[in-house]
């Protein structure tokens, strides 16, 4: 069965609409399927990604739970934008699960090597 390398881009903010929890939950689904799926975050995508989120607040489930369940579907491979999180004040070392980051300028490269790229 061919596997193509798929990049899920997560653009979307965590709380505004539904478009990030459903993008997360697209790459829960391809990975219980065995798909080769990375995530990248950027733009205000990076904010799905902070730490210690209060979504009860605004009667939202939480998008933290949601990314700390990757892991049991070995779905580990994560990026952030480095750009993105400097605009925001936020570190890499300090997010909610463990990502690697991207450069912008290495971000041509990065996604040539996906065959299959989804923004949401």
């Amino acid at each position: 069965m061919n596997n193509p390398p798929t990049l899920l881009v997560c653009r979307q903010s965590p709380y505004g609409s539904h478009l990030a929890r459903s993008g997360l939950e697209i790459a829960l689904a391809a990975a219980v399927y065995d798909r080769d799926i990375s995530v990248l975050f950027m733009d205000e995508g990076v904010w799905q990604l902070k730490a210690d989120q209060a979504p009860q607040a605004i009667d939202h489930k939480s998008i933290e739970k949601l990314l700390a369940s990757f892991e049991l579907y070995d779905l580990d491979t994560l990026y952030v934008e480095n750009h993105s999180l400097e605009q925001r004040g936020l570190r890499a070392d300090a997010l909610a699960v463990p990502v690697s980051t991207v450069a912008t300028g290495e971000l041509p490269g990065f996604f040539e090597r996906f065959e299959c790229i989804i923004s949401c």
